[in-house]
């Protein structure tokens, strides 16, 4: 899943990061990744591949 966020707005990326971990998607267990221009986290190294473990949740 890919969820886009506005830029300069660190307050909603906080809640969404902590909305995931309260979800058990973390960036420890690598169900997270960032991808901003100044701040990439845990970026796996077969980001194009399409072989992704499925997983299902509600919010």
């Amino acid at each position: 899943m890919l969820i886009q966020l506005p830029n300069g707005q660190p307050e909603t990326i906080a809640a969404v990061e902590q909305k995931l971990e309260s979800m058990g998607y973390t960036y420890d267990n690598g169900m997270v990744s960032k991808w901003m221009s100044e701040d990439k986290k845990d970026l796996p190294d077969n980001l194009t591949e399409n072989d992704a473990i499925p997983v299902c949740f509600f919010l």
